[in-house]
């Protein structure tokens, strides 16, 4: 699964703040931050994504202090195959989200050099009502994202790893999901589930070490998925329910961030080889090693990380091949 969209250039667009030295601190003031997005189709078939952010430093309700109005612009092309809706909704959401932090250093620069208290803008959700009903990564992690010990880790997950709102900008699918080719399967068809689910949510119970699956040939073309999770035990996706798929998602993509991905980022991943790596490339142990910066000398821990990952490789393979 490849990125739906490549970011072609992204620029400072409009920026109105003071001059440099030009404000006198005050010792207490406040802060009231507005945030806009804006987006538009353009000629040669690209599209533009304007976030603007105004902030306001202030005494009181009647002494400004310092005002600061910056639009920050992203030119994206899409992949033929995502729809207007996906694309409106990436617009809105994904891309904003993607280069947020980037406007949150310009505004810390620009605040402390005019003088004001330097302002770092909170964390903040994107979000768009473009497929909000629709059931995908992005209104899963959202859903996840409000509960308050969840919305925490988001913050975090955000400042060191990049947007976690983006499937394949996650180090979890680029240094261990994208490793399992999705296979295709019997499954139920849902309204409002986009049809990435079923790929994410096997690829997810492959690499949770406390879930079990096998293959079932069928009478039709696809395979039963038969697995094991939590208490369920020996159960066919395909008589899954929608409230019972989604269910088992959010528990899935939880064991994921909670276990897996600490696993990837407490280990260090050779960055340079995992570009090299073709989406679902079939992996030798030697190349997991090698991914993970794992050799003969590491501790313990680690290559128990690799020979887990290989091993579940490895047993896909043989099931799949």
């Amino acid at each position: 699964m490849s990125c739906p969209y490549t970011i072609i250039k992204s620029f400072i667009k409009h920026i109105d703040a003071p001059a440099a030295g030009s404000v006198q601190i005050a010792s207490d003031t406040n802060i009231e931050m507005n945030i806009e997005v804006d987006y538009a189709s353009l000629q040669d078939g690209t599209y533009s994504s304007d976030l603007t952010v105004h902030i306001c430093q202030s005494v009181d309700s009647t002494t400004i202090v310092g005002n600061i109005d910056l639009t920050y612009t992203t030119i994206v092309a899409f992949a033929d195959s995502v729809s207007q809706s996906e694309r409106e909704s990436m617009l809105s959401a994904d891309i904003p989200q993607s280069i947020y932090n980037k406007v949150r250093h310009i505004v810390w620069e620009q605040s402390e050099k005019a003088g004001l208290t330097p302002i770092m803008l909170p964390y903040y959700l994107f979000t768009s009502q473009v497929g909000r009903g629709e059931l995908n990564y992005r209104t899963l992690i959202m859903e996840l994202a409000e509960n308050e010990q969840f919305s925490g880790f988001m913050e975090v997950y955000h400042t060191y790893c990049g947007n976690p709102y983006s499937y394949t900008d996650s180090p979890l699918y680029r240094h261990c999901l994208r490793l399992f080719t999705p296979k295709e399967y019997c499954h139920p068809t849902f309204a409002d589930c986009h049809e990435s689910c079923w790929d994410m949510f096997l690829q997810l119970l492959l690499v949770n070490a406390t879930a079990e699956y096998k293959f079932v040939q069928t009478e039709g073309t696809a395979p039963e998925l038969v697995f094991s999770y939590l208490s369920l035990k020996e159960v066919a996706a395909s008589t899954l329910t929608p409230e019972e798929f989604k269910s088992l998602m959010l528990c899935l993509l939880t064991d994921a961030f909670a276990l897996v991905l600490p696993q990837i980022i407490g280990n260090r991943v050779d960055q340079r080889y995992s570009k090299q790596i073709t989406d679902y490339q079939a992996l030798s142990r030697e190349d997991i090693m090698q991914l993970y910066g794992c050799d003969n000398n590491s501790p313990k821990q680690k290559c128990e990380v690799v020979n887990l990952l290989y091993s579940r490789l490895c047993d896909y393979y043989l099931q799949t091949n």
